[in-house]
């Protein structure tokens, strides 16, 4: 099994846009940003046109496969995106989870203040 650090290492090694590793700079940050943007999208546009071909049904093999190739792509740019923060994946997957696990200690309550 693949780990966020061995992933982030390996993805990093691919990286080649603006800036790369010169520790958030400006330009770098704002490319991560726009293109994890673009990605996200992208998975989006792609449960879009399942959905516009056959509504929500089962998705096939092959479209399942599309839309986790885009997935790959926001982790990718998240990933990036947390190296030019100086952060580990590993790091920001424990503090979601802290969070998470903090609300669902408050109960509904704490879910539902959360997006006031």
């Amino acid at each position: 099994m693949l780990s966020f650090s061995q992933y982030q290492n390996r993805a990093l090694a691919t990286a080649h846009y603006p800036h790369v590793s010169e520790g958030a700079h400006p330009v770098a940050l704002a490319y991560c940003t726009l293109k994890l943007n673009g990605e996200a999208g992208e998975v989006a546009e792609a449960l879009g046109k399942h959905y516009r071909s056959e509504g929500f049904v089962h998705l096939h093999k092959a479209q399942k496969e599309a839309i986790m190739d885009e997935m790959g792509d926001v982790l990718w740019y998240l990933a990036a995106l947390a190296s030019e923060l100086g952060v580990r994946l590993e790091t920001i997957a424990a503090w979601n989870l802290e969070k998470l696990a903090q609300r669902w200690e408050q109960g509904p309550e704490g879910w539902l203040e959360e997006n006031k």
